[in-house]
């Protein structure tokens, strides 16, 4: 489980690996429908990573460093993507991604679902997104 968790912050935090992986970006832009209207805002997608923050920060030091890094994954592929993830969200530059940064950070499969830029998600863009994930 906490590999997954792992795996869905990275994916979520990094642009070029979210575009390969934007199909299950995409279902989980889904599940930060909070109010289950079918449209998923901005704010919501924000919202939802604000909730995640705590349960990727395993050392509960309110920020994300490679101590966060599960230790079987440190060498793997998947430490890599963590360490460019942080790279791309650590606005300061100080080797830690706090939670203003990782909230805040970039959102490139919503930003690129989003194609009237309203910030919000339709059910119309979100199926033309799935399918341009499925090419």
């Amino acid at each position: 489980m906490k590999q997954v968790l792992f795996l869905a912050l990275v994916l979520v935090a990094t642009p070029t690996l979210a575009q390969r992986g934007s199909g299950g970006m995409i279902d989980q832009m889904i599940a930060a429908d909070a109010n289950k209207d079918g449209i998923v805002t901005r704010g919501e997608l924000l919202n939802a990573r604000a909730a995640n923050f705590t349960r990727f920060d395993r050392n509960s030091d309110g920020v994300l460093t490679d101590n966060d890094i599960p230790v079987l994954l440190k060498r793997t592929a998947l430490g890599q993507q963590f360490t460019a993830m942080r790279t791309q969200f650590d606005a300061n530059r100080d080797g830690k991604v706090s939670r203003d940064e990782f909230v805040n950070g970039p959102t490139p499969v919503f930003d690129a679902a989003d194609t009237n830029k309203d910030n919000r998600l339709t059910r119309d863009e979100i199926d033309a997104a799935k399918a341009q994930a499925k090419r």
